[in-house]
């Protein structure tokens, strides 16, 4: 069987025997580092970390601190962009007014009536 693999990597990427066998072993190796994790994780389960009575008064001690230390959360208005200026006819720009012109002949006074600064 290994050796009808071996024959098939040989035949279909044309390499040599050295080579193929270079191919299986590193497929090997990265099913292993694909699936190691898992078995190990199912072989070898990790005991659960024993926390002491002190260690728990203490981390509570910590939360209470930290809590009482904590601001109250901001209230916030209802509307969702009250502090923004609305965009009404009044707040916007008007538009400068088109008229035909040729930029290579235009005059200040043109190019400012379309809105360009000086």
């Amino acid at each position: 069987m290994f050796q009808r693999l071996l024959f098939a990597i040989r035949d279909e990427f044309g390499v040599s025997r050295s080579q193929a066998r270079g191919f299986m072993v590193l497929a090997a190796v990265m099913v292993l580092c694909w699936f190691g994790p898992f078995l190990v994780g199912r072989l070898l389960p990790l005991p659960s970390p024993e926390i002491s009575q002190a260690d728990r008064q203490t981390a509570d001690s910590l939360v209470a601190v930290l809590e009482s230390i904590q601001p109250e959360k901001p209230t916030y208005s209802s509307k969702k962009y009250a502090n923004y200026p609305s965009k009404t006819p009044e707040s916007t720009r008007a538009l400068p007014e088109p008229f035909p012109f040729d930029p290579n002949t235009a005059t200040v006074q043109q190019f400012q009536a379309l809105g360009m600064p000086t």
